[in-house]
């Protein structure tokens, strides 16, 4: 087999027409990537559903799937048009209209108002156990504890009481550029890890924050916002929550660049990591102009 695929949650390889996926191990109190991403794939190819891999197997001992293989190319930041927005709100369009046939939820889903806080929450316990002294984990660290006061200060009226089911959609998870492949002229949606049910405004929310995506045009991601707001956010509630969670969802990318710190995660250089320590801060500062 060939390995085509390597990244911190998976390895992938190629046999043929066949692509084999190998999820690696996890706790009974972990979320199953591997189970769940093949559960899903299924249900949307049940569907009818083609812009994603055809699934055709999945080992729960070795949680490994087998899936087709797509012939095409990665699709890349300065090659995106608006016909490619296009293609990711359709198929945002139609993943919401099979929502209500799947009950199941994504890893960290928002199913009340207080999950925005919740799961910082549980990322600042993460990073802030860590024992690591080096001087960029300290600055990681450091980091954390100001998200940390920030949310301390912040007054909230945020709701422990679950969403109404208008306000659910099946969200695709880590939805974006990075996670499609161009084939015969249309996009192909990968990586549905972490799909499952969610907060209606997410999966727009964290596409245009994401960090793959902060060198696409302001056009584009304007027109990609607009579209969402008018294709799958139906009521003037939905639009209001989507701006004010943008708080939340900022400090969300910026606990995510800190991940170097944590246990299991690949060994990265200096450099990188002082990428990410000064992306953390430039997400803060998005942050905190969106509280303004």
């Amino acid at each position: 087999m060939e390995l085509i695929g390597q990244g911190a949650n998976s390895t992938v390889f190629r046999d043929g027409n066949i692509v084999e996926k190998k999820y690696g191990t996890f706790t009974s109190t972990e979320f199953n990537r591997g189970q769940n991403e093949f559960d899903i794939i299924s249900y949307l190819w049940d569907s009818g559903c083609r812009c994603i891999p055809q699934p055709h197997s999945f080992n729960a001992e070795t949680n490994t799937g087998k899936y087709g293989f797509i012939e095409g190319k990665k699709l890349e930041i300065n090659q995106i048009t608006s016909k490619h927005i296009k293609e990711m709100i359709d198929f945002l369009v139609y993943s919401k209209s099979l929502t209500s046939g799947w009950t199941g939820i994504g890893k960290e889903p928002c199913l009340a108002t207080y999950d925005y806080r919740m799961n910082l929450e549980g990322r600042i316990i993460k990073l802030l156990a860590q024992k690591g002294e080096s001087k960029l984990n300290k600055e990681a660290k450091l980091i954390a504890k100001i998200i940390e006061d920030n949310l301390r200060e912040k007054k909230d009226s945020l709701d422990l009481e679950l969403l109404p089911k208008e306000q659910l959609m099946f969200n695709p998870g880590d939805f974006g550029v990075h996670n499609t492949i161009i084939r015969d002229d249309k996009l192909v949606f990968i990586d549905l890890e972490y799909a499952g049910i969610d907060d209606i405004i997410r999966p727009g929310m964290m596409f245009i924050t994401h960090p793959t995506h902060l060198e696409i045009s302001s056009t584009l991601l304007d027109e990609f916002e607009e579209e969402y707001k008018k294709q799958i956010l139906t009521t003037d509630e939905d639009i209001k929550r989507f701006n004010n969670m943008l708080y939340y969802n900022n400090l969300h990318w910026a606990l995510i660049q800190l991940n170097f710190i944590l246990p299991g995660h690949p060994k990265m250089s200096d450099a990188y990591k002082e990428d990410r320590i000064q992306t953390a801060m430039n997400y803060i500062r998005r942050a905190n102009e969106n509280n303004n």
